[in-house]
């Protein structure tokens, strides 16, 4: 990364120079507009970039200095924290703890914030705590970090949550498994279907697979919403991969409902793929569909 000033680095490409920086070991955001318009770009393609850079770059993130457990299953969050699991949004250092399912919030006008944040103690005054389901970065535009705003319709947020079909054996050396999950850390909120190929003892992994599914969401006090069925064989095997992620909603607002499921609204989603031992269809469906307020 280019030098910004003195223990201050650029990053990003020339749209985000001055925007996203390095500092102190911390990637820094110069606004909560600037970050929400990334994380909130429809198709994603603002968030892929970031990650892109910053993967090819100097910056130590979390997740290129992860343990062999990480807590984060999202590439954005791993890309942009630090291996302190911080990042700095606008005015504001953040520690995001999937463990106790806390963000830690101090502002930089505070002595010492960056190491106050990085402490996670819920009892300093100085110390802003949150929940990883809260719609952290609305309360601190609007509050300044005080007691959460109240917004008076009725709607609170939609928990974390994940139903995984576990690895199912084929052919004694493959094997594949998909999970649907809604996923918050505060300061971006996920709704996906991933699937998963696996050649055990080789590299060769990828086949051809397509997904069948009906998901559905509505945004936390707003009238957004989506209904959206997809066929499966809609268009016979769209991918080609060993692993694949769809992602139905991100953002940095909180859901109140979401459900990924079939389109009868009674079971899981399906995913069809090529039998690389037969070279015939094979199909799986999720036993349970993913659910909360519908």
């Amino acid at each position: 990364m280019a030098n910004e000033s003195s223990g201050n680095k650029s990053a990003g490409n020339s749209a985000n120079v001055g925007q996203i920086f390095e500092e102190n070991d911390v990637l820094c955001f110069r606004t909560i507009g600037y970050y929400e318009s990334i994380v909130n770009f429809e198709n994603g393609s603002k968030m892929a970039g970031v990650v892109e850079f910053i993967n090819n770059s100097n910056f130590a993130s979390y997740d290129k200095s992860a343990p062999v457990i990480n807590l984060f299953e999202e590439e954005f969050i791993g890309a942009i924290l630090n291996a302190n699991r911080v990042v700095k949004i606008g005015e504001w250092f953040m520690s995001i703890n999937p463990e106790s399912d806390k963000v830690f919030v101090v502002s930089d006008e505070i002595e010492g914030a960056l190491e106050l944040v990085m402490e996670e103690d819920d009892k300093l005054n100085s110390v802003i705590v949150f929940s990883t389901d809260d719609d952290v970065l609305e309360i601190l535009k609007v509050n300044n970090g005080d007691t959460p705003h109240g917004l008076g319709c009725g709607e609170t947020n939609a928990p974390t949550n994940n139903v995984t079909h576990a690895w199912d054996e084929y052919c004694d050396r493959f094997e594949v498994k998909f999970k649907a999950k809604y996923g918050s850390f505060g300061i971006i909120k996920k709704l996906q279907l991933e699937f998963w190929h696996n050649q055990q003892f080789s590299l060769d992994d990828a086949t051809n697979f397509s997904f069948g599914y009906r998901y559905m969401w509505k945004k936390k006090c707003k009238n957004e919403s989506a209904d959206v069925t997809h066929l499966l064989f809609t268009t016979p095997f769209e991918f080609t991969n060993d692993h694949w992620t769809l992602t139905f909603y991100s953002g940095t607002h909180s859901l109140s409902k979401y459900y990924i499921g079939n389109s009868l609204l009674t079971g899981g989603p399906s995913v069809a793929y090529k039998n690389r031992c037969t070279f015939a269809t094979s199909t799986l469906t999720l036993v349970n569909y993913l659910k909360h307020g519908y």
